[in-house]
């Protein structure tokens, strides 16, 4: 399912994946099939990945940017993660500081870091990861500065878990 899944375009993906979602819905069965992409803006951050990403993995099928997975609950909470490959069940997230729409301290006025950074944003990225991990994505998370100072070793580590996941060696 997962390799024919693979092949099928981006809205054909959508369509099958809440398919599987209505019938596991039918059968009773709370299953966490569901990541449905979604076109959002992105950061500076995710376009400098998709940009490194064209550059160094040549020949790679692009991940589905911005895509959302839920727990199969009566009331699920969606997650977004900022890239991935759903049939290979692989998750990128990415990092920064976002000091461009930093809040302001209330009493000195001074930007604070980025909500990954801030105590309650940086809590749910936890809660986040650890919820993606429960239902067996792997994610890997990259920061700007490893994006910056290691550009092709980030690449690769996705590139050697997307060829272990399809069965092949790297």
């Amino acid at each position: 399912m997962g390799v024919a899944l693979a092949k099928l375009s981006k809205p054909a993906q959508v369509e099958v994946l809440r398919q599987i979602a209505a019938q596991n819905a039918r059968r009773g069965l709370h299953v966490p099939v569901l990541a449905v992409p979604k076109l959002a803006s992105k950061s500076d951050l995710e376009v400098a990945w998709l940009t490194l990403w064209r550059r160094h993995a040549q020949g790679e099928q692009e991940p589905v940017g911005q895509w959302k997975f839920a727990m199969g609950l009566p009331r699920p909470r969606k997650f977004q993660i900022d890239y991935g490959y759903v049939a290979e069940r692989i998750g990128i997230e990415l990092h920064g500081l976002g000091v461009t729409g930093a809040k302001r301290c209330r009493w000195c006025g001074q930007r604070i870091a980025g909500r990954h950074l801030r105590p309650e944003g940086f809590n749910l990225d936890r809660y986040k990861i650890n919820l993606a991990l429960s239902m067996g994505i792997r994610v890997f998370e990259f920061t700007g500065d490893e994006l910056r100072k290691d550009p092709i070793g980030c690449v690769t580590m996705v590139r050697v878990a997307l060829h272990r996941s399809r069965g092949k060696m790297w």
